[in-house]
């Protein structure tokens, strides 16, 4: 981001998001300057050390893997946001059990999640369209604040839906 930070950041110009890619592709490229350089070791192939993200995103162009990461994270900020509200509402049990429906990871029926949580299937379901529809306000929150105008923010949830399916 260099001295000007993310002033450097104009709305005209593009997405934030956009911005945080090139600042990326600029800081990898003069570590690869550096890394090359033959009293660095130049030539030398370095293993890194991977995490699971890393692991998933091999064999995805740099920008795709860029967005996909962007894409969890909001993801997961939404959720804890989420689980936030949930606390405080004195739903934090609720939410725990029915979290997994939210990041589309939920493997097992409602009927299991309903007796769990002292419910019937029916509660269970109509909780579930309840915090999805809270969990797509929270999301659009989180990338409209990354964004110029509200009025992009469908555009974006598309692309990042896109990116991750």
């Amino acid at each position: 981001l260099g001295h000007r930070g993310v002033a450097g950041a104009d709305p005209e110009r593009g997405k934030f998001r956009t911005f945080l890619l090139g600042a990326v592709k600029h800081f990898l490229s003069r570590v690869r300057e550096k890394e090359c350089a033959q009293k660095r070791g130049g030539g030398r192939i370095l293993e890194s050390l991977d995490t699971v993200h890393e692991i998933e995103d091999r064999g995805l162009p740099p920008d795709a893997a860029f967005d996909r990461q962007w894409a969890l994270a909001l993801i997961a900020r939404t959720l804890q946001s989420l689980e936030t509200h949930a606390a405080s509402e004195g739903k934090a049990a609720q939410f725990a059990v029915l979290r997994d429906w939210l990041s589309g990871d939920a493997s097992r029926p409602h009927a299991s999640a309903a007796a769990e949580l002292g419910m019937t299937e029916a509660a269970v379901k109509v909780a579930v369209h309840r915090w999805r529809l809270r969990f797509r306000s929270e999301l659009r929150k989180e990338l409209e604040a990354t964004l110029d105008s509200a009025e992009s923010a469908d555009a974006e949830l598309r692309h990042l839906l896109a990116v991750l399916s």
